[in-house]
């Protein structure tokens, strides 16, 4: 079984950009 996780936002706006710094740890710890 296969899960994708989208990671949205904008690191180099002023958003928070929650959904890539999830995708980001997700991706150090697997």
């Amino acid at each position: 079984m296969r899960i994708l996780v989208l990671g949205v936002g904008n690191i180099l706006l002023t958003d928070e950009a929650i959904g890539v710094r999830i995708v980001e740890a997700l991706e150090q710890r697997y």
